[in-house]
């Protein structure tokens, strides 16, 4: 891959194929470029630092709060302190679809991951029916499948001749999550009965979980990938990805 470390790539990589607006594969091509750029790229950018790994991905605090509405047939009301959040699995996601509109610079894509499995430390401070909770210590998430969607709009900037795309706008959801494991060591210290109670507990009702914390997810998702974006879309100029962009 021919590179040079500066403020922003000077020389088309071997991986992306620049694409025309008027070629009958762009979107299949296009795919591709997001794929390598994103995602197989995934120890970083070629000769820059401005962005990390994407596999693990990082992320230093994180805080969740769950309160039962008063007709929930199980009352809880917790606070969820998440710290050294450790992220492993997304390189095997893959790009399965694509759209754009050159007319208003909008990209929407869903990326597909097989799995993800999370370390993090915890604490966790309230009430899970009427059982007082403050525990902390380690916690293992496994994720199964899971589908997020990205709507995302740009803006061209010319600099230096070349045309590079501003991130405005970026939207997040997770389209849908198939399975959540949840472990947490140390939780009621040698209770073990305890321990087996509250991790069936948690098990059983993960949807609901899920369900609850969404919102705080797509935040964390959405957040992540613009300012990811950014660094990245401001370090390729955008006609080595779109040959022919305005």
């Amino acid at each position: 891959m021919a590179v040079q470390a500066c403020k922003y790539l000077t020389e088309q990589p071997d991986d992306v194929v620049p694409c025309s607006l008027e070629d009958p594969d762009f979107t299949e091509i296009l795919t591709k470029n997001l794929q390598t750029i994103f995602i197989n790229w995934s120890d970083g950018l070629p000769g820059s630092d401005i962005v990390g790994p994407v596999d693990p991905f990082c992320i230093k605090e994180l805080n969740l709060k769950r309160i039962s509405s008063p007709d929930d047939s199980e009352q809880i009301n917790l606070n969820t302190d998440l710290k050294n959040i450790v992220v492993k699995g997304a390189r095997r996601a893959t790009l399965s679809n694509l759209e754009y509109d050159p007319a208003k610079y909008e990209v929407k894509v869903t990326y597909e991951i097989p799995s993800l499995s999370i370390d993090l430390d915890y604490k966790i401070k309230g009430t899970s029916n009427s059982v007082i909770l403050d525990e902390e210590g380690k916690g293992q998430l496994e994720v199964g499948y899971v589908a997020l969607s990205f709507e995302v709009i740009l803006k061209p900037r010319v600099k230096d001749e070349d045309t590079f795309l501003d991130v405005v706008k970026v939207e997040a959801s997770f389209g849908n999550v198939e399975d959540l494991k949840i472990k947490l060591d140390d939780l009621f210290g040698d209770d073990q009965e305890r321990k087996k109670d509250a991790h069936a507990f948690l098990h059983r009702n993960w949807e609901d979980i899920f369900e609850n914390f969404q919102p705080l997810f797509d935040y964390v998702a959405r957040t992540m990938l613009a300012d990811r974006a950014k660094k990245i879309l401001s370090y390729i100029p955008a006609n080595f990805i779109i040959s022919d962009i305005r």
